[in-house]
C-alpha cells in the first residue's frame, strides 16, 4: 500500500506519529543516498549515517509530498548559514518547523495545503539536494 492510497486523516495521524521520534538518535539502517529515481546525484560528503530523527521527518515527506524526493532527494538537512548537514541543532530547528507546518495543514487539510504549496521548512534549513554546499 502507497501513502497516496490512506484517507487524510491517516496521513495526519502517520505524520504526528512521526514527530514523536524528535529525540530518536538511533541509527537507520539505511544509508546516506540519493533516494529520487529521477536524478543521478551522488553525495561526495563525509556524513555516512542519519538518525531515526531524520528519517521520520523524510518518512513525513513521503506521506505528504505527492513528489517527496523532490523536496527532498537525500536524508540531510541542511543549514544554510552554517553549511553544515544533520546537526543536532538543525535538526531540532526541523522539528520545529515540521510541528508549527503540521498545525497549519491539520487545520486546513492535506489538499488544500498541497495547493497553497506549504511546505515544512523555511529557507534557512533546506533538505540537501545534491547541489555543492
Amino acid at each position: 500500500m502507497y501513502y497516496a492510497d490512506f484517507s487524510e486523516s491517516q496521513k495526519l495521524q502517520m505524520i504526528e506519529e512521526l514527530l514523536n521520534y524528535q529525540n530518536d538518535k538511533s541509527l537507520s539502517a539505511l544509508p546516506v543516498q540519493c533516494y529520487n529515481p529521477k536524478i543521478s546525484k551522488v553525495y561526495p560528503g563525509v556524513v555516512t549515517e542519519y538518525s531515526l530523527q531524520v528519517e521520520a521527518l523524510f518518512l513525513i515527506n513521503q506521506i505528504y509530498f505527492e513528489d517527496p524526493y523532490m523536496y527532498s532527494p537525500f536524508p540531510l538537512l541542511l543549514d544554510k548559514n552554517t553549511n553544515t548537514l544533520n546537526e543536532e541543532k538543525t535538526i531540532q530547528t526541523a522539528f520545529k518547523s515540521y510541528r508549527i507546518w503540521y498545525n497549519k495543514i491539520r487545520s486546513i487539510g492535506i489538499v488544500a495545503s498541497r495547493e497553497q504549496h506549504i511546505a515544512p521548512l523555511d529557507k534557512n534549513i533546506v533538505w540537501y539536494s545534491g547541489s555543492s554546499w
